[in-house]
């Protein structure tokens, strides 16, 4: 980096503008403690204008000579348009939240890397670094012989120590280990969730450039869509879209979920760290995890959303456009119907040459046969017609088979339709499918993931065949996403 990016960086770059505001501690104090502290992504703003109400009068009443006089709702909303937090709305509420940027996220975590640490862990760091080696050389190399004999030492490693906990010798971590792996752990959650934050403000730029091409009445439908789908290439193909893709994956498998809560409670529970300051980031991570890729996925939804809209919106405008235009050529028709067309002066001209459709071309009409009505007299009949097809009329309970997604949803925190349909068989065929994906659609905790899919299997009692549909991926989750 050089003097001019440098120079560029501290007139534009909104953490540096935080650290030359005067108000630095008031600011970064108070978000530490609204946000980091207890290890939360966003307050409402009735909440957070409480508390800094209250943060105020802390202050003044401590710090005579730093005096703010402004509310605490002005102090928030400044913040917002100097880019320290981000105030959104939900569909959930009219109140708006308040979540930190990643501007602020790094300035706090500047401030916590100048805080003089106690206990500085180097083996574990030592360890990660060999793991990653090993992970670079070997899981690269496409030549089978350095991958076998890499598994061959793994594998005898693992035998040596099969062997000692067999004996009667089971090697541990000391104290010492455990508390630096903690720490470890901690700063590498805590950068993951500020990493997150800024993958997340990259796709909604993104989503604001898009929406000022879509501001361009000038622009045509094509130009839009083409541009769009070629955005969304280039994130997908990206690094970070493929990271982001496979982090997705983790998240969506059930297994890994309930092996993240099950090791995130056996290290809350160690005595080793007990005496250590309660982390509560470290405890909320799985929620953390799954509602900030939730949000980068309803961004890019929102996304697509309003690109639909906007070809609706263009659309209906072009549709106008035309009958204006057939309106003003038939005004202007109405006008020159009398006047004369002399040989001096061209009427019309026309680039191709003119398809002349005669009448005579026409085909001849054919007469409609009329009907005959019989005089008869109407008798009762005698016949035996079944009427077993009236009550074999296919009906599917709605309630039925939301009562079995909150069954499954009472055991796991979130399943997948192919889960629910292997407990509760389907025996409506494809109607209870389409059933319970109009169900996902309609709640709040139900999400459909168009890049996946899975193949649903139906038994058809009647031909006693097995039959397979494939779906889009749908999940159903406990809590909101």
């Amino acid at each position: 980096m050089k003097y001019d990016d440098i120079r560029f960086f501290r007139q534009y770059n909104t953490t540096l503008k935080l650290f030359a505001k005067d108000t630095l501690a008031f600011i970064t104090g108070f978000f530490i403690r609204e946000f980091r502290e207890p290890g939360v992504l966003a307050v409402d703003a009735l909440t957070l204008t409480a508390n800094l109400t209250d943060y105020i009068y802390y202050i003044n009443e401590h710090f005579p000579d730093d005096n703010y006089s402004l509310n605490a709702a002005s102090y928030l909303n400044q913040w917002a348009d100097d880019g320290f937090l981000r105030k959104y709305y939900t569909a959930e509420s009219d109140i708006p939240l308040f979540e930190l940027t990643p501007a602020a996220i790094k300035a706090l975590e500047w401030i916590a890397e100048l805080e003089v640490k106690e206990f500085i862990g180097t083996e574990s760091r030592l360890l990660k670094i060999f793991e990653l080696l090993k992970d670079l050389v070997y899981k690269s190399s496409k030549d089978p012989e350095i991958r076998l004999k890499e598994l061959h030492n793994e594998r005898e490693k693992i035998d040596i120590e099969i062997k000692k906990i067999e004996s009667g010798f089971i090697e541990t971590l000391d104290p010492t280990q455990i508390k630096e792996r903690y720490f470890e752990l901690l700063d590498t959650s805590s950068r993951l969730l500020s990493d997150f934050r800024q993958v997340e403000y990259n796709f909604r730029e993104v989503d604001r450039s898009i929406r000022v091409k879509l501001a361009d009445e000038t622009l045509s439908k094509g130009a839009v869509i083409d541009n769009f789908f070629s955005w969304q290439n280039d994130i997908w193909d990206s690094d970070q879209g493929r990271s982001f893709k496979g982090f997705w994956e983790l998240i969506l498998s059930q297994n890994k979920l309930d092996e993240l809560d099950h090791l995130l409670k056996s290290v809350i529970s160690m005595n080793e760290i007990s005496f250590i300051k309660r982390d509560f980031q470290l405890e909320k991570l799985k929620y953390n995890l799954t509602e900030a890729g939730g949000k980068v996925n309803r961004t890019i939804n929102a996304l697509i959303e309003q690109l639909s809209r906007f070809v609706s919106a263009k659309q209906i405008s072009e549709n106008k456009r035309i009958i204006e235009l057939i309106r003003e050529i038939e005004a202007k028709a109405v006008k020159l119907k009398d006047n004369k067309v002399t040989d001096d002066k061209r009427f019309l001209e026309i680039d191709d040459k003119p398809r002349i459709d005669s009448f005579i071309s026409r085909p001849l009409h054919i007469a409609t046969p009329k009907v005959q009505l019989s005089l008869d007299e109407i008798l009762e009949g005698n016949g035996e017609v079944s009427t077993d097809f009236i009550y074999e009329q296919l009906f599917v309970d709605r309630n039925e088979l939301i009562s079995n997604i909150e069954k499954m949803l009472s055991e796991f925190e979130q399943v997948r339709l192919s889960q629910v349909i292997e407990r509760y068989p389907v025996t409506k065929g494809v109607s209870e499918i389409i059933e319970y994906y109009y169900i996902a659609l309609n709640m709040l905790t139900g999400i459909i993931d168009e890049t996946e899919s899975e193949i649903l299997y139906i038994f058809n009692y009647k031909e006693e065949t097995d039959y397979h549909v494939t779906t889009p991926l749908i999940l159903f989750c406990r809590e909101k996403l």
